[in-house]
């Protein structure tokens, strides 16, 4: 008798799994369903195992490339200056289904970085520099931190590290 666990066997629920799957629910709410109705606990990995072994598909659906998408990741990018959490928080609330590491990934393909070429290094440098030379005359920036600086420029600024 081999030792550890016995192995899951989930072929007399292969039905019911591709029906739900192919009805498009998410896969944790399959497994919860197989836990109450039918009194088995299975976990997230040797779920998406048993699946590739039916050959059913388990990646994520293609991202939904549209012009809105385009236009709110830029507008997020160049008006409002917000980082990519806050970027993502906020198509999160108008709607859109994307993940962080899918947004960071769309906003580079999009040709928004945050940085500068090293050919405007220089020049970025000097802008910097300029506008820390004018906030230190109006004052009130002697108390933040760095942090608080930072996101005080950018804000106003529009200054992006690197």
């Amino acid at each position: 008798m081999p030792g550890g666990r016995p192995r899951m066997d989930l072929t007399q629920h292969r039905d019911y799994i591709l029906e739900q799957k192919n009805a498009g629910k998410p896969h944790d709410s399959i497994r919860k369903d197989l836990e109450t109705e039918h009194g088995i606990k299975i976990s997230s990995s040797t779920f998406k195992r048993k699946l590739a072994e039916w050959s059913v598909r388990t990646n994520r659906k293609k991202l939904e490339d549209s012009e809105e998408l385009r236009a709110r990741v830029a507008h997020c990018f160049h008006e409002l200056r917000l980082t990519d959490d806050q970027t993502y928080k906020k198509l999160e609330e108008e709607g859109f289904s994307i993940g962080k590491s899918r947004l960071a990934r769309f906003r580079k393909e999009m040709g928004l970085f945050k940085r500068c070429p090293a050919a405007d290094s220089e020049l970025a440098e000097g802008a910097i520099a300029k506008a820390l030379l004018q906030e230190i005359k109006n004052g009130g920036i002697e108390q933040m931190g760095r942090r608080k600086l930072y996101e005080y420029l950018r804000a106003k600024y529009n200054v992006v590290g690197r």
